[in-house]
């Protein structure tokens, strides 16, 4: 009953995660758009780059959650290449 009722009132599960750092990641493309347009003193720019900065150690947390839940740690690499390398040829076009 406590492991259910645990689970249950969780309110930073792995999706909320996910949620916070892709926001977090939109503010940070927001802050280079700003401070880039509006010159580098724009202080909503800084803020939001500064903010934006939280995304990657989220990404990071469950880069290795995904690592230490996975059954075949070969097919996660496996995963993360092929996303990798679809990234990067994305970039080149």
């Amino acid at each position: 009953m406590n492991e259910s009722f645990r689970e249950k009132a969780q309110i930073l599960n792995e999706f909320v995660l996910k949620i916070a750092a892709m926001a977090l990641m939109f503010c940070d493309h927001l802050g280079l758009f700003l401070l880039s347009y509006l010159g580098s003193n724009n202080v909503a720019g800084l803020i939001l780059r500064a903010a934006g900065r939280l995304a990657f150690p989220l990404f990071a947390f469950m880069l290795a959650e995904g690592m230490r839940k996975t059954r075949s740690k070969g097919r996660y690499i496996l995963r993360l290449t092929i996303m990798w390398a679809l990234v990067a040829a994305a970039q080149v076009i």
